[in-house]
């Protein structure tokens, strides 16, 4: 019988926090890993709407960076800067309004001041819309907390 890894034992613990801590009303059932070195960065987009729930949430490892979001229709942009173990939900109308993108340089303006990138991973969590995921057993993990 197939084991889970390590890795992603750690990320289902992580999960099943993010639950009990009331940031989803389940524990996520998927988890995207993502590493930029500096020079790169993630296209703008807005993560599928009938695929993925209600809040998307992104911790945030390695180096800082600036996440722009955009809202097309009003052609607004705000700019957000992550921190290193920093997590962002996105939800409502950032989630589904709004793209959001990191973009591909070597440095930020963070505060007024230029922070050269070096590494980043970050794990984005996000809960399936399927039928198979819709069981709700946040209750009994977090009872299992102590």
């Amino acid at each position: 019988m197939p084991k889970a890894s390590p890795r992603w034992q750690r990320n289902r613990r992580v999960a099943k926090r993010l639950a009990c801590e009331g940031v989803f009303p389940k524990t996520p059932d998927q988890v995207i890993v993502n590493e930029c070195l500096p020079g790169q960065g993630i296209a703008a987009h807005i993560d599928c709407r009938p695929c993925f729930g209600e809040t998307i949430a992104i911790l945030s490892l390695g180096s800082a960076c600036v996440m722009r979001f955009e809202h097309h229709p009003s052609s607004r942009t705000v700019d957000l800067a992550l921190q290193p173990l920093s997590l962002l939900t996105i939800s409502g109308e950032a989630r589904h309004a709004w793209t959001h993108a990191i973009p591909a340089r070597k440095s930020d303006l963070i505060g007024g001041e230029k922070h050269l990138r070096s590494r980043r991973v970050s794990l984005t969590f996000r809960t399936m819309r399927f039928e198979w995921s819709r069981v709700d057993r946040r209750s009994e993990q977090c009872e299992s907390r102590g």
